[in-house]
This record gives structure tokens, sequence and C-alpha cells, in this order.
């Protein structure tokens, strides 16, 4: 069975067990805490990756998302009114999808700002964009100073659309603000908890892993109670990919072995490299 097929047997909605791909002479057991991308493919890389690298990976779906369009429909009607897009996660170029399936061609001729290959990559299949800057920042902090440098040569005449999650960081409203760039944060999305979280977690259990790998700060505050629960924070290595994941896992009194600097499975397998026993 290829990653493909394992994937899509894991995503079956009746399903409550999390995926598992055995390595031979596995070097390990990884736990990514994840989003149930609708994407398989891209998370197939990770899965990939993983095993090619001798690694036994369980996938456990940790956040869904619930699309609130209206409000940001309404805007998206208006696009002289605005000088771009910022889009900070491959569910807020979702959410411009499902509020405008058919993005007006004036909004395809400004400029836009994203986070992350992915997000990139994801605006420019469903939203047809193609002048795209900051794929490469890595963050909100970086992001929100290009932006900044753009806004101080005149570029951002007029404000800038903010599709996001109502559980936002305020990373790039704050520094925005503070260098007064016009931006209209709208939330389009609310990030929810996975259903199955508990079950995915306790089937975790029954086997130990030697690494969890969180992905973002929510994933971090949904998984931490069940984790806790099932006991399998203790003697585990975390990994986070991302300064704001590793900030919460700190906040949260957890400790972290590793920070990817780049949110790829690449970064992931580089992390665990530096981890393993010699």
């Amino acid at each position: 069975m290829d990653c493909v097929q394992a994937w899509r047997r894991w995503y079956q909605p009746a399903s409550y067990y999390c995926l598992k791909i055995m390595a031979e002479g596995s070097r390990g057991t990884v736990a990514l805490f994840k989003s149930s991308d609708e994407n398989a493919l891209n998370d197939d890389r990770y899965l990939t990756l993983l095993e090619e690298n001798n690694f036994t990976v369980n996938l456990v779906p940790t956040l869904s998302f619930e699309y609130q369009t209206e409000n940001l429909r309404e805007r998206l009607q208006q696009p002289y009114k605005y000088s771009g897009i910022i889009l900070t996660s491959p569910r807020s170029a979702e959410s411009v999808n499902q509020a405008m399936a058919d993005l007006l061609c004036a909004w395809k001729e400004m400029r836009h700002y994203c986070v992350g290959v992915k997000t990139g990559e994801t605006a420019v299949n469903l939203l047809g964009l193609k002048n795209l800057v900051g794929q490469t920042c890595g963050n909100a902090e970086n992001l929100s100073s290009l932006i900044v440098k753009d806004f101080q040569k005149g570029c951002i005449p007029l404000p800038l659309l903010f599709p996001c999650s109502s559980l936002k960081l305020d990373t790039l409203p704050r520094t925005l603000a503070e260098h007064n760039v016009p931006i209209d944060i709208v939330n389009s999305y609310v990030t929810v908890p996975h259903p199955h979280l508990r079950d995915f977690v306790m089937q975790l259990s029954q086997k130990k892993p030697d690494y969890l790998v969180f992905f973002s700060p929510s994933g971090v505050t949904f998984s931490l109670p069940y984790l806790k629960e099932f006991g399998l924070i203790a003697s585990v290595k975390n990994i986070s990919l991302g300064n704001t994941t590793a900030h919460a896992l700190e906040e949260a009194k957890i400790g972290v072995s590793r920070i990817c600097n780049k949110p790829t499975p690449e970064a992931l397998i580089i992390a665990l490299n530096s981890l393993q026993i010699k």
C-alpha cells in the first residue's frame, strides 16, 4: 500500500485510528500532529521522506476548520478598496476560495503577501494569484517586516485585506499597527479540534512514540490535554515547526527538543537526525 492509498484509507470518516507507516529497521516512531489537510498529496511528502529515512510514522489529525465567508465575500467584491491580500496559511487562501470561487480579475493584478511555500502554492492553484511575495519569510514576524518596508516605499497606498482564523496570533496586526500600515482583518474561518482527536491520541498510547511533532500553536493547545491524559508527554522528544509553535509548548511548560527552521519535511528530517542517539 503506497502513501497515497494509506492516507485515503486513514481519511475515511469512519476511521478512528492513527495511520502508521512502518519502516524496516525503524529509527524510531514519529507522531505528526497536523491538521486534517484536504491536500493529501502534500502531506504525503512528510510520510514519504520519513519512511525513506527509516522512521515509523503516525499521523494524528489535530485540527478541523469551519469557514465563515459572508463578511469576506462582501470585501472581495470591492477590490478597488485594497492594495492586496495577506495570506498566512493555506486555510486563509481556502477561505478566499470558499467566499469567491472565481476571484475578480482586479485582485489578480495586485501584489499579495503570504507566509510559506505551501500557502503560496495554495494561493496559485486555488485563486490564480501570481504576484506573491513572502513565501520564504518563514513566520508572521518576518512577513510583517517585509510589508512594513513595502509600505514605507509607498507600495501599499490602500489597506491590505487580511482573512484569518479567530485564533490568529497578534504578531502581524500589532507590528503593522505600530508602523501605521492599514489592514482590514476579517475572521474567515474557525479553528476547532478534530472531532476524533482524543481517539487518535488514545491509539498512540498503545505504543508510545519517540518523537512528537507539532505544526501549530492551536495544535499544541488542543492536543496537550489528551497527551497528558494518556501519559504521552514524559520521556519523549518534542519538535516544533517554527518559533510560534515552540513558544506555545514553552508556555505550557513543555520542553522543546528541536525547532525546525522551515515548515518542510526536509527541515524535520534534519531535526530528527540531530536528535538521534549515537
